[in-house]
């Protein structure tokens, strides 16, 4: 019995060192699996990293969201007029007075720059009384106002710029609408409505409706070349009309200010989430020219 466990335990001693050496065999000569995956190295994996350009800038393309929804082309930043804007906005903040004149004019107080001049006189101003105050709240707000609206849409516009100053007490901001148009004013012979067709997310809260124009001037006499209104309407539900008032900015407080647009601006807030149809029909030399588009509403302000 002595000998036979003896045999027996070399047996099993034999066994136990051929299958360490079988699984030495297998961990040395298989393919290494890594456990980490490397950005540089993937493996059956796909990895997406964050795309931000060093110089973006939020004024940019939030004005430029707004053409590409009007179907325009995108405006470039002009650093010029971001440095005039910026001289221009931090006088106003100077001189407040100024504001309470004009936000386009440096007359009131002294340390003007001519940069700034020019900026103000080519730029949508924006004055809060508050020392807060956001880029997207000053690019919003000037697409609510007809006025504005007209160059921020401008077809000719190539390129812009923008500048937010604030202290403790007020901002102001502004956006260059006027200095990258050709010298021959108005000559892309289009025209643009907004809010646009099956547009979404428009603010129920009296959002004007506004269809401009943008053509050569034959006449140093505005008029003559002026788009008349003649007919609209805006319905949701099929029938409901909504009451509105019509203004065309072009002749404004007896004087031309060569913006060829008409506006319908809703008497109250239309409803949130519901869709508007406007039907709109209007006289340029003459000849009229009808359309027939939606927008839906959000569902705030």
């Amino acid at each position: 019995m002595n000998f036979i466990g003896y045999l027996l335990r070399q047996l099993n001693r034999k066994n136990f060192l051929m299958r360490v050496l079988i699984i030495f065999m297998i961990v040395t000569f298989l393919p290494n699996e890594k456990s980490t995956v490397l950005a540089g190295e993937p493996i059956n994996h796909t990895v997406y990293l964050p795309i931000v350009s060093k110089n973006y800038e939020e004024w940019l393309d939030l004005f430029n969201q707004y053409r590409k929804i009007a179907g325009l082309n995108p405006v470039t930043s002009n650093s010029s007029y971001n440095y005039g804007l910026g001289l221009h906005t931090n006088y106003l903040l100077k001189c407040p007075e100024q504001a309470s004149v004009s936000m386009h004019a440096e007359t009131v107080c002294s340390g003007w720059t001519a940069e700034g001049r020019t900026a103000g006189a080519q730029s949508n101003m924006v004055w809060n009384g508050g020392p807060n105050y956001s880029t997207r709240q000053s690019v919003d707000i000037w697409m609510r106002f007809p006025s504005h609206r007209y160059n921020m849409l401008h077809p000719d516009i190539s390129s812009s710029g923008f500048h937010l100053s604030c202290d403790s007490r007020n901002c102001a901001a502004g956006l260059n609408v006027l200095g990258s148009l050709p010298t021959s004013v108005n000559i892309s012979n289009k025209n643009v409505i907004y809010p646009v067709e099956n547009q979404q997310g428009i603010p129920p809260t009296q959002f004007p409706i506004t269809w401009a124009f943008y053509m050569p001037w034959n006449s140093s006499t505005p008029e003559s070349d002026e788009v008349r209104f003649v007919s609209a309407s805006i319905v949701y539900n099929v029938n409901q009309s909504v009451p509105f008032t019509v203004s065309e900015p072009n002749h404004n407080n007896g004087t031309w200010d060569y913006k060829n647009q008409i506006v319908l601006t809703p008497n109250n807030s239309l409803l949130p989430n519901q869709t508007y149809r406007v039907r709109m029909t209007v006289s340029f030399k003459n000849q009229n020219y009808y359309k027939d588009w939606s927008f839906t509403t959000a569902s705030t302000p």
